[in-house]
């Protein structure tokens, strides 16, 4: 990490296998660097520090040396540059290794309930749901609680290594494991596979891969939610033009520019490029994909999705732009001189809008604000600040149900009108509204029957629970 402020500025990192981390700084005169851990996934664990740099200098330091953790490890880079009036760079960075890894998150009785629950695009690598202090939504922790508790559920929840890797790399990773499951489990064929966003995707390609060749991965049943199987949404020409600020910014390394280094890393990934409507690998990826298997799905496995979206566009802060009464997407605006007011500088044209498709709406962690400030001959600040105007969609809903994308009616009201064709044996999508990516507690319903899961049940839960047959 890097940063030109003078209070702290933070960033987390998870080395999820003992090694010894390779660390670096740069620090401008007056500016302060701090690299601390705690124990991964447990939580409330205290922080303790490794090292600190730069505290009191007046000169410019800069080095490197290797720090040793013994298990799976958080991290905390923390680093501020020098106060006025000096100015200056601070830049802290950690070199590590990680595995993609399954923790078993419940018992190991006599009769052994398996699921496998992958995580989501995590480019920056500092989510794992097996730590319940970075967990950004707590609702997939308590499902496993409940799960265990109501259903005698084993629970393996799987951390990618890379979240940015390509998606057939990290299909490899989870045919290993879910293999290993298997053997766990005394042979048997009773894994529930359940993937959460981009997790499912990468299950999807490894199931279809295990049907072309004939594997086996103890797989019974395979549960999308939220997953991308056409692709995620973001206006191509604004992917473009984000991209283009970030062009000379390398994926991986130490960078002087951090917004830059997110940009590069965030959407030039190669899990990115291949999940991304528009991406360079996109189309290449997804007619790969849909080349094994049976259009890209083991045939023999029930297969089961969910969305965060509705079949109609009703109910949603984005009606306005889909009809092309406002043009403002993203506003940046300026506040010169600490003075109470805002002067807008750029606002994204209408080149820049949002597909007219329903769908779930963005992340919570990608909805905020952005602050910035800037100074002038060092003494005179500016202060810039970008903000949603509406919640973009995400992951339409025709693509998180793999169907076809026509629509029917008029406005006000938009209808999917081929959403039957799904591929999947069952289908859940939220009762009247768009809910953002991450809400996991949605009102799911089942269009076909117009009833969702028995009163007092999440869909999700009740789904994988069912694969299982009576309670023992």
């Amino acid at each position: 990490m890097a940063t030109r402020h003078a209070g702290w500025s933070e960033t987390l990192a998870y080395a999820n296998i003992p090694q010894d981390l390779q660390v670096g700084w740069r620090i401008d005169p007056g500016g302060e660097a701090v690299l601390e851990a705690r124990e991964a996934w447990t939580g409330g664990a205290a922080w303790r520090e490794l090292d600190r740099w730069g505290q009191g200098t007046r000169s410019k330091e800069r080095g490197e040396r290797a720090v040793a953790v013994t298990g799976p490890t958080l991290l905390r880079l923390r680093a501020r540059a020098g106060k006025f009036p000096r100015s200056g760079v601070a830049h802290l960075f950690v070199r590590y290794s990680r595995r993609t890894i399954a923790v078993l998150r419940g018992g190991s009785g006599r009769v052994k309930r398996p699921i496998i629950l992958a995580e989501g695009y995590d480019p920056f690598n500092i989510q794992d749901w097996n730590d319940p202090d970075r967990q950004e939504s707590l609702a997939f922790g308590r499902l496993l609680a409940e799960g265990r508790a109501r259903h005698d559920l084993d629970a393996w929840v799987l951390d990618w290594g890379d979240g940015g890797a390509p998606l057939e790399q990290q299909a490899k990773d989870f045919a290993e494991i879910a293999r290993q499951v298997q053997a766990w489990n005394g042979d048997r064929r009773n894994t529930v596979a359940v993937g959460v966003s981009m997790g499912s995707v990468s299950l999807r390609y490894a199931l279809a891969t295990a049907a072309r060749t004939g594997g086996d991965l103890g797989v019974q049943k395979y549960i999308s939610i939220n997953g991308p199987h056409q692709g995620a949404w973001v206006n191509p020409k604004l992917l473009q033009f984000l991209l283009r600020r970030a062009a000379d910014v390398p994926i991986d390394g130490s960078v002087e520019n951090p917004e830059a280094f997110l940009i590069r890393r965030g959407l030039g990934s190669p899990a990115a490029q291949e999940l991304l409507i528009g991406g360079a690998r996109h189309t290449a990826f997804y007619a790969d994909l849909r080349s094994r298997g049976v259009g890209g799905y083991h045939p023999r496995i029930p297969r089961v999705a969910f969305s965060n979206g509705t079949l109609v566009r009703e109910g949603n802060d984005l009606a306005d732009l889909v009809q092309g009464k406002a043009d403002v997407v993203h506003r940046v605006a300026v506040r010169p001189l600490w003075l109470p007011f805002w002067l807008t500088v750029h606002r994204a044209r209408r080149e820049f809008r949002y597909g007219a498709y329903p769908g779930e709406l963005l992340p919570a962690s990608l909805r905020q604000p952005a602050r910035e400030h800037v100074r002038f001959l060092g003494v005179f600040r500016f202060d810039i600040r970008a903000r949603w105007e509406g919640v973009p969609t995400f992951i339409p809903t025709h693509s998180a149900l793999d169907f076809s994308d026509e629509l029917s009616g008029g406005p006000p009201r938009y209808r999917y009108s081929q959403w039957r064709s799904t591929p999947f044996t069952r289908v859940y999508v939220t009762r009247d509204r768009n809910l953002p990516h991450d809400d996991t507690r949605a009102d799911w319903i089942d269009p076909r029957t117009g009833k969702g899961a028995p009163p007092g049940q999440n869909a999700v839960l009740y789904e994988i629970a069912r694969s299982f047959g009576p309670e023992k």
